[in-house]
C-alpha cells in the first residue's frame, strides 16, 4: 500500500491543516491502541445496529479495518477484500449514521480526490 510511502514522506500527524489523521503503523504502540479501539467500536456498532452497518469487522474476511479519522467525526476504513494494495476505501459518518459505498482508489489518489472534492 502507498500508506508506508506517505508516512515516510510526510510523517505522522494531521493532513490538510490537521483535519485528517492517518494512522501510522510505524508507531506501533499508538497504532495498535487506536486500531483496537476503532475495531471494538465498529464491532459494538455492528452488533447493536446491524441495519446501519453493512460491513463485517476485521479480522473477519472482507471486514473493515480503520486507517484514518477526521475532525468531523468521520472514520475511514479499508474493506479487506483481496490483496491489501487493492482494498477499497469506505467512509463512515457516525453522526449521520451512514456508510458511503466503497471506492477503489489508492490512498494517494483517494486523498487527492478528497481534498479537491472529486471523490465519487
Amino acid at each position: 500500500s502507498d500508506l508506508f510511502e506517505i508516512m515516510r514522506t510526510y510523517g505522522s500527524g494531521g493532513f490538510f491543516q490537521g483535519e485528517l489523521h492517518i494512522l501510522n503503523p510505524v508507531e506501533p504502540d499508538y497504532y495498535k491502541k487506536v486500531v483496537e479501539q476503532e475495531l471494538s467500536t465498529a464491532r459494538q456498532f455492528r452488533e447493536e445496529f446491524p441495519e446501519y452497518n453493512p460491513y463485517d469487522v476485521y479480522p473477519t474476511s472482507g471486514g473493515i479495518f480503520p486507517f484514518a479519522w477526521d475532525d468531523n467525526g468521520q472514520r475511514y476504513f479499508w474493506l479487506t477484500k483481496g490483496e491489501p494494495d487493492q482494498w477499497p476505501i469506505v467512509l463512515h459518518a457516525p453522526r449521520g449514521g451512514y456508510w458511503e459505498k466503497p471506492v477503489k482508489h489508492s490512498l494517494t489518489d483517494f486523498l487527492v480526490r478528497l481534498v479537491t472534492h472529486k471523490l465519487k
